[in-house]
């Protein structure tokens, strides 16, 4: 696998770092977008008779365009619903992924989505349990359905007010193996390359790390969201080692 230059990794690092203080694309696409949100604006006042102050206007500035992109997150959401449907369990237990995926499922299945944050349920087939995935509440083998989905990478970094711990993934691991009932489902996804921190946000680690990381959990299944953001079935694990970057997807039983 070859990786990026220095150089660039250089430019990619200042701009994760400054972008939540001063991002200069944003500031280009905004003076660019001004002046036809100004005439959006003026036009719609002429056309309408509707109510609207100073103190009312929202501009979104960096919204026109022709590409609605879809994000990793949304594709693993899907790959592991359409497992999770396909297979309905009487109950599953989701650890950390995004809230919208456990809500999205709690309308078919009955749900336990555990986080360490705080979250209160608007679904009454949705159960939200605080916890810590270092620390899973249950008993080992007793879950026939789980999914972690893009969690496992940021444990141990500290972003999450977690603490830190430079084995924070694996142990992630350990404890999803421990629970998970024989013969049952595990969906899990982190994002694939040469194995390395980007500190605090994640870390990558290669298809065979991960494998490893779950032993004696049998892989059943792999997918992954390439570096273009397209979803890749039918594959093998080893299909993804010289990726530079992707999300890979597991499917483990017991």
């Amino acid at each position: 696998m070859q990786m990026r230059s220095r150089g660039y990794r250089l430019r990619k690092m200042l701009a994760r770092t400054f972008a939540p203080v001063y991002n200069p694309f944003h500031t280009i696409q905004w003076f660019r977008a001004l002046p036809r949100y100004l005439r959006n604006y003026a036009r719609y006042r002429r056309l309408s008779s509707e109510r609207i102050e100073l103190l009312d206007l929202y501009p979104c500035l960096t919204d026109f365009g022709d590409a609605n992109p879809v994000a990793p997150y949304m594709l693993e959401s899907v790959w592991a619903a359409q497992g999770i449907l396909a297979h309905p369990p009487r109950v599953h237990v989701d650890v950390g992924s995004q809230v919208f995926f456990a809500l999205m499922l709690a309308t078919q299945v009955k749900t336990i989505f555990l986080d360490v944050r705080p979250c209160a349920s608007p679904l009454e087939n949705l159960q939200f349990t605080q916890a810590t995935i270092t620390a899973l509440p249950f008993a080992a083998d007793s879950i026939e359905s789980l999914s972690c989905l893009s969690v496992a990478e940021h444990i141990g970094l500290g972003r999450y007010e977690d603490a830190l711990d430079p084995l924070g993934t694996r142990r992630a691991a350990q404890q999803l193996a421990r629970v998970l009932a024989p013969r049952g489902r595990l969906y899990f996804s982190v994002p694939l390359g040469e194995s390395r921190v980007f500190y605090d946000a994640h870390r990558l680690h290669t298809p065979r790390q991960v494998e490893e990381m779950f032993t004696p959990l049998r892989l059943i299944n792999f997918a992954l969201v390439d570096e273009r953001g397209l979803l890749q079935t039918g594959l093998a694990p080893q299909d993804a080692a010289e990726r530079e970057l992707a999300t890979g997807m597991f499917l483990f039983t017991k």
